[in-house]
């Protein structure tokens, strides 16, 4: 009798064959949903970091970042936040060219090139940049957790 239960027919098809699809679907919308989340943190932290909006930084930063500038500054995420705010750092565009994004359960691994106008210390730049950047899931929202950028 269990034999036959787990044999049910629907319209043709095979229960288990239906439920393996259905559980194959939602696996693969649970992966897209959390590309475009990742996606979203790191363009929503580029308009933050044009705007100099220090909550959402806060909000996008893991506590451990590590932000390795092309011109081999690097900052924790208090010192990158502050030095947005304070000015010494001005981003005014950051234009996307290319983006790849890996998933791996609760790390999302970018890759890219974007172009990037601004000023350091009041100089101005208009720079290409390759980029690698790993956020961390926390709390369900994708936190920028290591950025290294090199010139091109």
């Amino acid at each position: 009798m269990i034999k036959n239960m787990l044999s049910i027919q629907v319209k043709g098809y095979n229960v288990k064959t239906l439920l393996l699809l259905i559980g194959l679907l939602l696996v693969t919308q649970v992966r897209l949903l959390s590309q475009t989340n990742s996606f979203i943190s790191e363009i929503t932290r580029f308009k933050a970091m044009i705007d100099k909006d220090s909550s959402v930084l806060d909000l996008l930063i893991h506590e451990d970042l590590v932000y390795s500038h092309s011109n081999g500054l690097v900052e924790s995420k208090t010192k990158y936040i502050h030095s947005i705010m304070s000015g010494y750092i001005e981003f005014q565009k950051i234009n996307n060219e290319d983006f790849k994004l890996r998933i791996y359960e609760n790390l999302a691994l970018t890759n890219g090139i974007i172009k990037v106008m601004g000023a350091i210390d009041k100089k101005p730049f208009d720079i290409r940049l390759l980029y690698s950047a790993v956020y961390l899931k926390v709390h369900n929202k994708f936190q920028l957790l290591n950025w290294q950028s090199t010139k091109l």
